[in-house]
């Protein structure tokens, strides 16, 4: 999202060669630096590994986005690692956060249990809001914030705001993935954030209103 945007936080993240762990560790840092000075000291950051570094690399990288003020280190250790995401976390002041890959509240327990301090399912991989509502209940039971994961456009992001909207230990700003104009497209009210902020709309159900016209446009008949 361009900052002319207003939004309340940026992440930015690294789609990095996950079979070559550790690649380029100083262009990363520096492109952490970069950001920092673009957007000022007190602007809420956010840094995603997207599974790129080992152990080593990630408690290197954690200690420089420490200095940088960033707000947490998403994923930096291969999701299936869960003792390895613990390992980074305990040895990082930074908050490190992973969970988005994770399909069932067992695999977000045993991530806590490693020692992860925010959690962040996604409110379709976990089935739906009532499947989200255990996770968040879960974590508020071992301490762990929970902060959840969204990239999928207007249904799941509206279901994901509900939801975020309820919790009461809300903590950090929600996701939002570049507005999908094919989705967006046919419903009248589509979530935008103004100024960084989204605002629920009152309807029945997730409120979201269907363009029938634009819905229509993008029917495939089927022989």
């Amino acid at each position: 999202m361009r900052l002319k945007d207003k939004p309340a936080a940026v992440k930015i993240r690294f789609d990095n060669d996950r079979t070559r762990p550790d690649i380029d560790i100083p262009g990363d840092i520096a492109k952490a630096r970069a950001v920092r000075r673009l957007v000022g000291d007190d602007f809420p950051l956010v840094f995603d590994a997207n599974n790129g570094y080992s152990v080593g690399g990630a408690i290197r990288v954690g200690r420089a986005l420490e200095e940088l003020g960033y707000w947490w280190f998403e994923e930096p250790v291969q999701h299936y690692h869960v003792k390895a995401m613990g390992e980074v976390a305990q040895k990082l002041d930074i908050t490190v956060s992973a969970g988005e890959q994770t399909y069932t509240l067992a695999g977000l327990a045993d991530l806590i249990a490693a020692g992860i301090r925010m959690v962040q399912p996604d409110i379709v991989k976990m089935g739906g809001i009532t499947g989200l509502m255990r996770c968040v209940a879960l974590a508020n039971a071992h301490g762990a914030e929970l902060v959840p994961h969204q990239t999928q456009p207007t249904i799941g992001h509206m279901a994901n705001l509900h939801l975020a909207a309820s919790q009461a230990h809300a903590t950090k700003p929600c996701e939002l993935n570049d507005p999908s104009p094919r989705m967006h497209a046919v419903f009248e009210n589509p979530p935008r954030p103004v100024d960084g902020l989204f605002h629920l709309p009152q309807a029945p159900g997730l409120g979201l209103e269907v363009n029938e016209a634009e819905l229509a446009k993008r029917r495939v008949p089927i022989a």
